[in-house]
């Protein structure tokens, strides 16, 4: 999944779905995303299921899976949370399965990804590169020779802020 992902962002030929669903790439991408749907709708599914049974015996099906905290203060799962909000119809079953899929599937390589977005558009446009390699030696100039980086210090590397700001498409 990662590696069609990789392509796409590569080609941007390939970027209108129009386009890259007729090809091959796009096809197996569908596939691929069909079996990661398929799993996480029968993660809530039977956790809707373990709900239904639960409800019958007048228990908090929350109860369940919940977590306690020190302070002996239960913590719910985040998915009878999500769930909880679908009795109640606040989300439908597919936003539900979109945030599944979310903290599931799509964080683990996400900032590797976007890392990699930011630098294959920064390598397209030399200006910017030129600018942004400026902006970090006069940085790194200004640190001690202790090395460390404090926080607070990134602040000043506003051109490399909107570079970043500007690669990611607002969600």
């Amino acid at each position: 999944m990662c590696e069609l992902i990789q392509e796409r962002q590569k080609c941007p030929w390939l970027w209108p779905d129009t386009i890259f669903n007729m090809t091959s790439s796009g096809r197996k991408h569908k596939k691929a995303l069909d079996i990661l749907h398929g799993f996480t709708n029968k993660v809530i599914n039977d956790r809707i299921e373990q709900r239904k049974e639960h409800q019958d015996t007048n228990e908090d099906a929350s109860d369940v899976t919940a977590i306690y905290s020190s302070s002996n203060r239960r913590i719910r799962a985040f998915l009878d949370l999500l769930l909880g909000e679908y009795d109640q119809g606040n989300i439908t079953k597919e936003g539900v399965r979109e945030e599944v899929d979310t903290f599931m599937f799509e964080g683990h390589d996400t900032t590797a990804a976007s890392l990699q977005w930011v630098i294959h558009l920064v390598g397209h446009h030399p200006d910017v590169q030129s600018r942004l390699q400026k902006e970090v030696d006069s940085f790194f100039e200004s640190i001690p020779v202790d090395g460390n980086i404090k926080p607070d210090q990134l602040k000043d590397l506003n051109f490399l802020e909107c570079v970043v700001k500007v690669c990611f498409i607002p969600i």
